[in-house]
């Protein structure tokens, strides 16, 4: 996974937002353990995968993330409301579980 600076700064962002429901800020902090853990896994992923298997991986990360600064930056602009942020977090958070489903045991 690349470092993506847009969409740490998205997670951060939700999570000090004074207009984010409770809901969307715990799901902000589940994000951005999981993007950390992410981080910290790949080096091990690259030695224990498949290049097909990785590369498959990383585009459908790359993409949940493009999501996420997408979600953000609608919201921001006030083309996203707070209760439909929360979906998209859902969704951001569970696609990361799926790809990383060890990071719960951690």
């Amino acid at each position: 996974m690349t470092p993506r600076s847009g969409a740490f700064g998205a997670l951060l962002n939700i999570a000090e937002d004074e207009h984010a429901s409770w809901r969307a800020v715990q799901l902000a902090g589940r994000g951005i353990a999981l993007y950390a853990f992410a981080n910290q896994k790949m080096p091990a992923e690259k030695a224990t995968l498949s290049a097909e298997e990785l590369a498959s991986r990383l585009i459908a990360e790359e993409e949940m993330l493009e999501d996420l600064e997408t979600a953000w930056r609608s919201y921001e602009d006030g083309d996203l409301s707070p209760g439909d942020l929360v979906p998209r977090l859902e969704a951001f958070v569970n696609g990361f579980r799926e790809h990383h489903p060890e990071e719960a045991d951690s």
